[in-house]
């Protein structure tokens, strides 16, 4: 596993205050803003590095004197509830900003999103019988490890009772995109930045700032890793401690959004905590669908049965003459439905036809032997193109252990002599592994469409057919 290593950062003062005492206002803010380094210290992250950058250079910036507004560090107001009910039915639930447990010193200072009130709204919107669907809506880089992991869960399980899906059009990086890959789906913008799944910690060297206030400090202590050395820089020991911390928390972060998203989680580590745009995030299978927040927005309406007349009608529009004849059609969407106590369902039916879609296309990609796999890929909600390359990917391991079975039964000559068979120059090429494969996917589709064979017979075809794409997929 991919080690992420913590990052050493020294926040101290550039100048020495005044001889002179300090003011009772002073004094708060340096207290202050004491405990919010012991916090931003003694807490493992979950990220986007360049917002971790920032806090730290604001507090730096405080702890100079200049006025910096402390709603800077994370890029949100100071808050109660992220809970928005809307009258159709659907609750919107607004991650913004630096994500923390609590609304403690640190969060009431940076105007962060806590974790604690998230669950609390997100449980009142499942309770309300006025609620039907669930958007989170996010923009966010991420924040600390505490509390991010218990709501993720959470909302796991609050998805069994009503819809949840996902929609960010900003950041929804580490801790953001671990809440996130608990949703049922994921929606991003193309601009949106998606991903940075990785663990940060910090060790501060607070020796000169000490020295600055003229402090020093002694420590009585047992136990190893019970003193990492503020007072200078980090030990190797300490050092050993801190990415053990790290490493577990990883492992938890990678195990999660992989049983979340149905993905492998030696491909997520593989992904180094890159951080993605909204094309390349779907390709990587880090969220379903790309679109803007109106069509994610629908969509879940659809799910929840809550679409308005004009929606309906949209979606419909051979149903606008039924309900002239039935002198409906100034009624409202409720009333329609009303009318029509059919429609209701059918609407969720409507709104399960993606997900039949994805479980045909699934089973039709399924090579013979595979059904296992592709039924326990139908149930972890995975993507049908997520699900298509992790077929191929376990077809391949399972013809390559079927082909050393065969050379290690017979080691003579297997098969004709290379140098005498005729190779049919390849219509495609491709540079890497995945581009082979999507190719390979595509031609073998085409011969299912215009054909009429099977997905297992369309895709040996495609391979002999263009050997040059089978070479890389294969190589």
């Amino acid at each position: 596993m991919a080690k992420a290593k913590p990052t050493k950062t020294k926040i101290e003062p550039k100048t020495k205050r005044t001889a002179k005492k300090a003011s009772t206002d002073e004094t708060d803010e340096l207290g202050t803003l004491n405990r919010v380094i012991d916090k931003l210290n003694s807490s493992a992250w979950a990220i986007y590095p360049p917002k971790l950058d920032a806090i730290h250079e604001v507090i730096q910036k405080r702890l100079n004197g200049e006025n910096v507004p402390m709603e800077a560090a994370a890029g949100q107001d100071r808050r109660t509830s992220y809970l928005t009910e809307n009258d159709d039915g659907i609750a919107v639930v607004s991650i913004m900003g630096t994500i923390g447990q609590r609304l403690n010193v640190f969060e009431r200072m940076s105007g962060g999103v806590s974790t604690e009130i998230l669950k609390e709204d997100i449980s009142r919107a499942i309770d309300s019988d006025d609620v039907k669907g669930i958007l989170l809506h996010i923009d966010s880089p991420g924040g600390m490890v505490d509390g991010t992991r218990d709501l993720a869960e959470f909302i796991k399980q609050a998805g069994e009772v009503k819809p949840i899906i996902a929609y960010t059009d900003g950041l929804c990086c580490s801790a953001a995109y671990w809440i996130a890959s608990a949703a049922s789906k994921i929606y991003g913008y193309s601009t949106a930045q998606i991903g940075s799944i990785g663990v940060i910690a910090t060790h501060v060297d607070y020796s000169k700032r000490d020295e600055q206030y003229g402090i020093k400090r002694s420590y009585v202590y047992r136990g190893r890793y019970k003193q990492l050395n503020p007072d200078g820089p980090l030990t190797e020991g300490g050092r050993e401690f801190m990415q053990e911390m790290v490493d577990g928390i990883f492992g938890m972060f990678v195990e999660d959004v992989a049983a979340n998203r149905g993905l492998k989680a030696e491909d997520v580590v593989g992904q180094e905590s890159k951080v993605y745009l909204g094309g390349p995030a779907l390709d990587q299978g880090l969220i379903d669908v790309k679109s803007n927040f109106g069509a994610a927005y629908v969509a879940l309406k659809k799910e929840s049965g809550t679409m308005n007349k004009s929606e309906i009608l949209a979606e419909y529009p051979d149903l606008y003459r039924e309900i002239q004849a039935e002198g409906l059609a100034q009624a409202s969407g409720e009333d329609i439905i009303a009318a029509h106590p059919d429609l209701a369902t059918q609407l969720k039916a409507e709104g399960g036809t993606e997900e039949r879609n994805r479980i045909e296309e699934i089973r039709e990609a399924a090579f013979e032997g595979q059904e296992d796999l592709a039924a326990e890929l139908i149930d972890k909600g995975v993507s049908t193109d997520q699900a298509r390359k992790n077929l191929i990917a376990n077809q391949k391991t399972r013809t390559e252990k079927a082909l050393e079975k065969i050379v290690k039964d017979d080691p003579g000559d297997v098969g004709a002599n290379p140098a005498e068979q005729e190779t049919k120059p390849a219509a495609e090429t491709a540079k890497t592994k995945q581009e082979a494969g999507d190719k390979l996917d595509e031609i073998a589709r085409g011969f299912v469409k215009d054909d009429g064979i099977n997905y297992t017979e369309a895709i040996d075809r495609a391979e002999k057919e263009n050997p040059e794409l089978a070479k890389v997929y294969n190589g």
